[in-house]
């Protein structure tokens, strides 16, 4: 290496290396607390998430719903989120940390508010705010500008096993509720309350990115509509259009549709009761810090590429076997807890990706694009399949939800190789997009 590589100087009042754009290569005591707060913030991220898919087949039954007709509701709360845009568009104009907090106060409110619902329609429109809020996920662009290169997917993935607490935390009340408790969805929705507390350590210790920082200064207050086109320049369209598709078939569709029907799948098909779901969905937020830990390890390591096609087959073929084996069998657990786990490796790496395949100036910005396309796609999946899982005259499904799964595994089959067209970005500085 030269020695401008390790020459050291001052952007702050903080210590930094020369070359990587104000960003220390190695793990500093500002990082450590950075990813502890980060990952307190995300607990209640994590537990809205979780929530909205997990206690779906419960709250439904609570309204006295079909799960249908409730699954289709859902392609509101999907149309409504895309408004994520503006959280993420706002952190590239007014700064990372004034965004997360504000982020993190509005969701822990609204997730309290859920609880009060009194009415499909009032719960609906409470999720679909809150969805603004946890979709704009500010904590996953702050770790990653403040991230060292070499150590970026594994940061990302730590801070997110911390997050995913916030779903192990969700599991255990759900496990708690009861068989005969139609009301008991409410108590659950209203934990977060707590979480309003977890921005004060934003507020007074978190400081702004420094690539924020040095892009706010080259701007110099000068802001115009350009900046949302910026991702659509002939250089960076081929990333813009690529994980555009991807995301909005493996995520906004695949995705999203095992998420929708997931537990309904669970508790009605194959007969499991609150305190198997329970245990489920603690099951899922293990699985998916796995995956983000071993996503991001090994993607440092061996690449994106690589580590994307190999967690992308072993997602199909756990959707076959969620499909296909006997209902009510303990395989089908644990295909269900194999393919969130895979599903949400490939996501990690494309979360991660997208953040290495747009400059400083509009990394943001990028990332809501492809979330906004993925998300209005998401819709149509959720109105599709209320209308699929919508019952006949004679009670049953107008198409068999293993059937759906099955879909789910073919439409993920047909993008995943489309990551091939994207250049390899793993250890590549994000001065140099």
């Amino acid at each position: 290496m030269s020695s401008s590589r390790h020459s050291v100087g001052r952007v702050g009042g903080d210590s930094v290396v020369r070359g990587g754009g104000g960003v220390p290569d190695h793990l500093t005591w500002y990082l450590v607390l950075l990813i502890a707060f980060l990952g307190l913030a995300g607990f209640f991220d994590s537990f809205a998430t979780t929530f909205r898919y997990a206690m779906m087949t419960y709250v439904r039954a609570g309204f006295e719903m079909d799960f249908g007709p409730m699954v289709g509701m859902y392609r509101w709360v999907y149309l409504g989120s895309c408004l994520a845009f503006v959280p993420r568009v706002l952190a590239d104009v007014w700064g990372r940390k004034a965004m997360l907090w504000t982020t993190m106060a509005g969701l822990c409110f609204l997730q309290w508010l859920v609880g009060f619902a009194r009415t499909a329609t009032e719960y609906i429109f409470l999720i679909t705010v809150l969805s603004v809020f946890y979709k704009s996920d500010i904590w996953q662009l702050v770790i990653s500008e403040e991230a060292p290169p070499r150590h970026r997917g594994l940061y990302a993935a730590v801070t997110a096993v911390l997050s995913a607490c916030g779903g192990v935390a969700l599991g255990g009340l759900v496990r708690q509720m009861g068989e005969d408790n139609a009301e008991a969805w409410r108590d659950v929705a209203r934990f977060p309350v707590w979480g309003l507390f977890a921005g004060i350590p934003v507020v007074f210790f978190m400081r702004e990115t420094r690539h924020f920082r040095a892009t706010k200064l080259r701007r110099d207050g000068r802001i115009g509509l350009d900046l949302l086109a910026a991702p659509f320049r002939r250089a960076y369209r081929r990333p813009l259009v690529v994980l555009s598709i991807m995301k909005v078939f493996f995520a906004g569709g695949a995705i999203v549709a095992i998420s929708l029907l997931g537990t309904e799948y669970l508790r009605v098909d194959n007969g499991f009761g609150p305190a198997t779901v329970g245990r489920v969905v603690q099951y899922e937020v293990v699985a998916i810090m796995a995956a983000w830990l071993s996503a991001g390890y090994l993607s440092d390591r061996l690449g994106r590429h690589l580590c994307l096609y190999v967690f992308g087959g072993l997602y199909v073929a756990a959707l076959l076997n969620m499909a296909l084996l006997p209902k009510g069998s303990n395989g089908v657990v644990i295909a269900f807890v194999v393919q969130i786990f895979a599903s949400m490796a490939v996501f990690a790496i494309l979360r991660v990706a997208t953040m290495e395949l747009f400059p400083n100036d509009f990394r943001a910005i990028g990332s809501a694009w492809t979330d906004l396309f993925m998300t209005m796609f998401a819709a149509g999946t959720a109105t599709l399949l209320g209308y699929l899982t919508h019952k006949t005259d004679a009670g049953t499904y107008r198409i068999d939800l293993s059937t759906c799964i099955i879909a789910a595994a073919a439409v993920a089959l047909m993008v995943l190789p489309l990551f091939a067209l994207l250049r390899e970005t793993h250890g590549r500085r994000l001065e140099e997009v």
